[in-house]
């Protein structure tokens, strides 16, 4: 997820603002989810939300999570370089 974020990192200006809308799999319906494309054998992989915060922190932004039962969306804002 590193270098995903990098990646987003580098093609936002700092006014910009990054949406990230994911699957929590710490939710019963989450983990059914996760399971499932791993049966599928889906390269997917998902994260939880604190986790996403955590790495957007380290990338000078500000975070606000929402949840919504088993998904959540991330919304970093005020991009900076260091």
């Amino acid at each position: 997820p590193q270098r995903a974020i990098a990646g987003m990192m580098r093609c936002l200006d700092q006014k910009g603002t990054l949406f990230i809308f994911d699957i929590n799999p710490k939710k019963l319906m989450g983990r059914f989810i996760c399971r499932l494309e791993a049966l599928l054998n889906e390269p997917a992989q998902f994260y939880e939300p604190e986790e996403v915060r955590r790495l957007l922190i380290s990338h000078y932004c500000s975070v606000k999570i929402r949840n919504y039962g088993w998904r959540y969306a991330v919304i970093a804002s005020g991009l900076a370089k260091p």
